[in-house]
């Protein structure tokens, strides 16, 4: 989370971050995590926060950004937590959400070349969600080596670990996980978000988030910010960014992911 970890701490919230398996001094390696397997270690932190006495008598729930977002949703619908907030987590399975990252990525090539790009990635998919042994959909792919668009289709989907990684992930489906959520889920976007599918993604928590006595759920888009729901500098010497208007200027929160 980084700078929005900090960001959130400075707001005198109790903030708990912890790496990945195989991140830092963490054992085993994340490649081999499915979606439960991060929601319950998401899970796992919260009960560490509820346990801290700096968090006694206070709401403690769930942060997560990008896939964050999907595992903290999990997590919340497996066993309740006191709030979600998802920043710049879709709506949408990652099948959907890569698959729209890499077409908006290749949008300027010419249309065939477009289409043969696509038609892969779709192919690539399907033979993952399938079962299909992923040493030969890897070996297939490297006949694109030479074509304008293979570096993008190939980025982190360029040895085995990585796609028996999104092989595991592909048809995870926020959807009816969002409709289990009985949490108040605040659901962030930055408008200039280039990985996402905003606008779906926005309709799905909007369309899908349980109505329930009690709760409520919260909604908002940044103009201009980007993934992590950062803006650009403008000042001479500035930063590279800085977090949107708005983000924070809410009721501090208790907990993190």
């Amino acid at each position: 989370m980084g700078r929005l970890a900090g960001a959130v701490a400075s707001c005198d919230a109790v903030v708990l971050t912890y790496d990945k398996p195989g991140c830092g001094g963490s054992p085993g390696h994340w490649t081999q995590q499915t979606m439960a397997d991060r929601a319950l270690e998401a899970l796992a932190a919260v009960e560490v926060l509820r346990a801290d006495p700096r968090c006694q008598g206070q709401p403690v729930g769930l942060l997560g950004v990008s896939q964050g977002g999907w595992a903290s949703l999990l997590a919340s619908a497996i066993c309740g937590t006191d709030f979600v907030v998802s920043v710049s987590g879709p709506g949408v399975s990652p099948a959907a959400q890569e698959r729209d990252r890499i077409s908006r990525e290749l949008a300027g090539l010419p249309s065939q070349e477009h289409a043969d790009a696509m038609a892969w990635v779709d192919e690539r998919c399907a033979r993952l969600v399938a079962g299909e042994p992923v040493e030969g959909v890897l070996a297939d792919q490297q006949r694109f080596a030479g074509r304008s668009w293979y570096s993008a289709v190939s980025v982190a989907y360029d040895t085995q670990e990585a796609l028996a990684f999104v092989a595991g992930m592909l048809e995870f489906d926020p959807v009816p996980v969002l409709r289990s959520v009985t949490s108040p889920v605040l659901a962030l976007f930055g408008g200039s978000d280039p990985l996402i599918p905003v606008t779906e993604s926005v309709a799905a928590y909007a369309e899908n988030l349980a109505a329930l006595d009690g709760v409520s759920h919260g909604l908002a888009v940044f103009p201009r910010a980007n993934h992590g729901l950062f803006v650009p500098d403008a000042a001479p010497g500035g930063n590279a960014g800085q977090l949107a208007a708005g983000v924070l200027n809410r009721p501090g929160f208790v907990g993190g992911s």
